[in-house]
C-alpha cells in the first residue's frame, strides 16, 4: 500500500479535507495516458472528514478513486469532469432493461499543489513527469482490471511460447507477461524515428495497429477464445448513448475500457466501464482536422467482435 505522502495544505475547507484525504488515505492504483488514479481507503479516513465531505456530496462509503491530472492547465480538470457527468448522464438515461457499459460516477474537481516529497513519490512510480500544481477529480471508484490487461492475459495462457506462464497471469507484474507476450506474437517497436512531432505520432499510431493486428488475429483464430456476447452489446449501447447527444470519446482503446469480471466468460456476464474523458468532446464536425491521436469511438467494439468472428474451416 503507498500513499502520497504530503501536500501543501490549503485554506478553503473542501479543497484541505481532499488534500488531507490524499496524503493520508489515497493508494496509487494506476496511471493511464493523461492521469494518476489513486483508490481511497476510507478506513483510513477520520470520521470528522468523512462527516466534513459528505456536505459536498462525496460519500467515502460508496468506493472513491482521485485522478490527478498530468498537466498544469487551469480548467483542464473542470472542462473533464464535465464531459464525464455529460456522458454519466447520457448513459443514465437508459431504461434499467438495457445491458450498458456503465460511466464512473463523477463528484468534483479542484486544484491541488504537491510539496516536494509528493513530487518525489510520483516520480519513483509513474512514466511521466507530474507538475507541482495540478487538477484533480474525484469519482466512484470500479474494482476491476482494464481490457487491455484481460487480452495479454489471454494470449499468455493459450500462446504456444508462454505455455511457462500460463498458469500464473494472475500473479505476475504485469509488464514481465506484457513483455513476453509482445515478444511471442513479434511486436514491432511504436517508437517513431523522424525529426517533426506529427510524423513521428502517426508512425508510433501505424506501428500500434500493427502490433494489435497481429493481438487480434491471434485470438481470432484460437477455437477456444469468444467475448460474452453481453459484453459487446453493453458497448454498443452505450456508443449509441454517445451518438445520439454528439458525443463522442475519441480515445476509447483498451486501456480505457475497465472490466469488472471477464470479459472471455462463458457463463458470467462481465460487466464494463468506460472511464478517461480527458479527449471526449461534443461532436461539432471540426474535430477530424489535423488530429493524429483521434481514435474512432467503435474502434475497440470492432476489435472485439472480431475475435468471435472465427474463420471457417476448410
Amino acid at each position: 500500500m503507498e500513499h502520497l505522502p504530503s501536500l501543501e495544505i490549503s485554506e478553503d475547507p473542501l479543497t484541505r479535507d481532499i488534500e488531507v484525504l490524499m496524503r493520508d488515505a489515497a493508494t496509487f492504483s494506476a496511471e493511464g495516458n493523461n492521469g494518476i488514479i489513486f483508490e481511497i481507503d476510507r478506513d483510513k479516513v477520520s470520521s470528522d472528514i468523512k462527516e466534513d465531505l459528505k456536505r459536498f456530496g462525496i460519500d467515502l462509503d460508496v468506493g472513491t478513486a482521485i485522478k490527478l491530472l498530468k498537466m498544469n492547465t487551469p480548467g483542464l480538470g473542470e472542462q473533464e469532469l464535465a464531459l464525464q457527468k455529460t456522458a454519466w448522464a447520457a448513459v443514465q438515461r437508459s431504461s434499467p432493461s438495457v445491458p450498458i457499459a456503465k460511466i464512473p460516477r463523477p463528484i468534483t474537481t479542484k486544484r491541488i499543489t504537491l510539496d516536494d516529497e509528493g513530487l518525489q513519490f510520483l516520480a519513483e512510480r509513474v512514466n511521466h513527469s507530474v507538475p507541482r500544481t495540478t487538477d484533480i477529480i474525484i469519482m466512484d471508484f470500479i474494482e476491476a482490471e482494464d481490457l487491455y490487461t484481460q487480452i495479454f492475459k489471454k494470449i499468455a495462457q493459450l500462446h504456444p511460447a508462454t505455455r511457462d506462464i500460463a498458469g500464473h497471469v494472475n500473479d505476475m507484474p504485469f509488464k514481465v507477461l506484457e513483455e513476453r507476450v509482445k515478444e511471442a506474437l513479434g511486436f514491432q517497436d511504436p517508437g517513431g524515428k523522424s525529426n517533426d512531432a506529427h510524423e513521428r505520432a502517426t508512425e508510433k499510431q501505424t506501428v500500434q495497429g500493427l502490433n494489435s493486428v497481429k493481438a487480434t488475429a491471434f485470438l481470432r483464430n484460437h477455437p477456444d477464445v469468444k467475448v460474452h456476447p453481453l459484453a459487446l452489446e453493453q458497448l454498443r449501447n452505450t456508443l449509441k448513448c454517445f451518438e445520439d447527444i454528439k458525443f463522442v470519446h475519441r480515445d476509447l482503446h483498451e486501456r480505457n475500457v475497465m472490466v469488472v469480471g471477464d470479459i472471455f466468460s462463458e457463463t458470467e456476464a462481465p460487466q464494463l466501464y468506460i472511464i478517461d474523458f480527458g479527449m471526449s468532446k461534443i461532436d461539432d464536425g471540426g474535430m477530424f482536422d489535423d488530429d493524429v491521436r483521434y481514435r474512432p469511438d467503435n474502434q475497440t467494439l470492432i476489435k472485439l467482435k472480431t475475435f468471435n468472428a472465427k474463420p471457417k474451416s476448410n
